[in-house]
């Protein structure tokens, strides 16, 4: 089975209103869960490490990094004197060395401890 396939969890979102569904089409993410703001984001990370702002109503992609190792923790967010700010714990974990050591597919990722953490 594919890495895509076999490591691979989904975001999906929908609005429900009377009479009515939408539909969004779903977005791979790792396993750690999304993490939203007030302001409209909801963060996540896939599978390859990359972490993702998507918007809230459509979850289109509006930014992205690719870390270089595999998500240990959900996106999370805070705030310093007014400014806010999403932080990820990156690699550093059994589960991911696990991963590393039977996926030929990731052979050049890296099992490394990093916290990321951006503005917005």
């Amino acid at each position: 089975m594919p890495l895509d396939q076999r490591w691979l969890a989904c975001l999906s979102g929908a609005e429900w209103s009377p009479g009515r569904v939408g539909r969004v089409d779903p977005v791979p993410v790792a396993e750690d869960g999304p993490t939203t703001t007030a302001g409209g984001l909801v963060f996540t990370t896939t599978t390859d490490g990359t972490i993702y702002a998507l918007d809230d109503q459509t979850l289109k992609p509006l930014w992205s990094f690719n870390t270089g190792s595999f998500s240990s923790a959900p996106p999370m967010t805070f705030a310093v004197n007014g400014k806010q700010y999403v932080a990820v714990l990156i690699g550093g974990n059994a589960q991911t060395r696990d991963l590393l050591n039977k996926t030929p597919a990731l052979k050049d990722m890296q099992n490394t401890s990093m916290l990321f953490v951006f503005s917005l």
